[in-house]
């Protein structure tokens, strides 16, 4: 089961890491990562159409 989140903002900046986005995150031992440049946000644009051409819970 995949705990890691990712979020592509304007294909320069990618947010990612198994930190949950709520209130009480700060609270758990959370990972979190600001990755700048087109060519990270690639990456992760591709992954995030591998996951949803198979199906993936996608929420």
């Amino acid at each position: 089961m995949m705990h890691h989140k990712f979020c592509i903002i304007d294909f320069k900046t990618v947010i990612h890491g198994s930190y949950n986005w709520t209130k009480t995150a700060r609270y758990n031992d959370e990972t979190i990562e600001i990755s700048p440049g087109h060519g990270k946000a690639e990456e992760f644009s591709r992954e995030f159409m591998k996951l949803k051409l198979q199906g993936g819970n996608l929420k």
